[in-house]
């Protein structure tokens, strides 16, 4: 017997809520309410006369499980494997561990990636006002960022050895470093090096 069955065997009729209650109740839009419903996160337990849907009062815990685990970061898919957990009987916290582990790993990589991106943001403005004098195509600064970007990605290898032993301010000042080792100093000519005075003009 599915858990929407076993739940309308136990609640009286009069206590089964339409959607527009669930709305109120929960803070879920009925969008939101019917696309959790196909995809099988929660289900009416029956119909009015009329057609409209009937939940069960355990639903409006099953949204707020729902919106729960989406603030850890836990995708619809996760949940709806969690609550499938749940409805077989077994509690689900062992597999919760488990992807919360999976999403912390996941984190500590974009924060990484995000610390990169601010080193290389932060070393690009250093340089800007000397970049700005410098001629380009469009923005010196702009275009010095592809470079400033193979920098950081060679010195992120090396920040990524001194993060394995613990240490992070060795990683961001072997990072700052490398960047500052890779980037040569804007030229005078810019990219306009290559291009000829035109003869007999003056400078």
């Amino acid at each position: 017997m599915s858990w929407e069955f076993a739940e309308r065997a136990q609640v009286p009729a009069q206590n089964l809520l339409k959607i527009g209650e669930v709305r109120s109740r929960s803070g879920c839009s009925i969008q939101t309410i019917r696309y959790y419903e196909s995809l099988g996160l929660i289900q009416a337990v029956d119909r009015t006369a009329g057609g409209f849907r009937l939940f069960a009062p355990s639903t409006l815990d099953r949204l707020a499980f729902v919106k729960q685990a989406q603030s850890l970061g836990m995708s619809l898919q996760d949940i709806s494997e969690l609550l499938t957990v749940y409805d077989s009987g077994n509690a689900p916290c062992s597999t919760v561990k488990h992807k919360l582990r999976d999403k912390l790993a996941d984190l500590d990589r974009r924060i990484q990636s995000l610390q990169r991106l601010r080193d290389e943001l932060q070393s690009l403005l250093a340089v800007a006002d000397d970049l700005e004098q410098s001629p380009g195509n469009i923005c010196p600064i702009v275009e010095r960022a592809s470079q400033l970007h193979q920098a950081m990605e060679g010195a992120a290898l090396e920040a990524e050895t001194a993060a394995t032993q613990g240490s992070m301010i060795a990683q961001s000042s072997i990072a700052q470093s490398s960047i500052a080792q890779s980037i040569p100093p804007p030229s005078a000519a810019g990219c306009c090096a290559n291009r000829s005075p035109n003869p007999g003009t003056e400078p």
